[in-house]
């Protein structure tokens, strides 16, 4: 049995002269097919509006990350006098400290550096590089905890196992600031803190000799136990 036998179809064999009854007649799957048509045409359109868009935003982004790139070095170095003000004030603490010191020690530090900020904004906006956002909130963070720290220190006797984290924690900074710098002044991902940087910046920036021979010492452990560099030392528990 032919089953096609069994199949009817509305349009007449002689359609082209019926063709007004043959619309009449298929109306309903003529409109659904040209409004397939009509909607597959806008999806497509605006597929390629978003792509565009897309691009225009990208190129945007590239645009904005390497200007805030060209000037990270200005940001580095502001950054590095900072930590500069506040490595000299918790070196000033330590004798309090170290003397077993009840005389209360205040310190009003100066906020962490505007052209810098809207810098590292800028980069930390327009970059996907985890080592160099997390460092880049590595500094806010640590800016904040220190800045409270020494703001307010009615006994520095009872300081005496968290000094050496005071002064180390500034020094974080300035090396954070050095991997920026060298991060902005040549074509290179922005490189991962460890130990020989934080050291490099002690050796440089402690001038006392006690305190840095402390923080020296202090770096050495961490480094011994195979600790990798923190990126907020008051979560440390050492």
């Amino acid at each position: 049995m032919n089953l096609l036998e069994n199949v009817s179809c509305a349009v007449p064999y002689d359609w082209a002269f019926h063709f007004s009854q043959c619309l009449y007649d298929w109306q309903t799957l003529i409109t659904g097919l040209l409004a397939l048509g009509v909607g597959s045409a806008t999806v497509w359109m605006v597929r390629r509006q978003i792509d565009h868009q897309d691009q225009i935003f990208a190129a945007g982004r590239r645009s904005r990350f390497a200007v805030a790139k060209a000037k990270t070095p200005l940001a580095a170095i502001e950054i590095h006098e900072h930590a500069k003000i506040y490595i000299a004030e918790a070196e000033n603490l330590l004798p309090f400290v170290l003397a077993r010191s009840r005389q209360g020690f205040s310190f009003d530090g100066p906020a962490f550096p505007r052209q810098a900020e809207s810098i590292l904004d800028a980069l930390v906006e327009t970059s996907e590089d985890p080592i160099l956002i997390d460092q880049v909130s590595a500094l806010y963070s640590e800016q904040q905890v220190l800045a409270s720290r020494l703001s307010d220190v009615p006994r520095p006797a009872d300081h005496s196992l968290t000094i050496d984290d005071y002064i180390l924690q500034p020094i974080m900074m300035d090396a954070i600031a050095m991997n920026l710098l060298a991060f902005g002044r040549d074509d290179v991902a922005m490189p991962r803190l460890d130990w020989s940087a934080v050291e490099s910046s002690a050796r440089r920036l402690i001038r006392d000799a006690t305190a840095r021979d402390r923080v020296l010492g202090h770096i050495a452990d961490k480094r011994g136990r195979d600790r990798p560099v923190p990126l907020a030392l008051r979560r440390q528990n050492d």
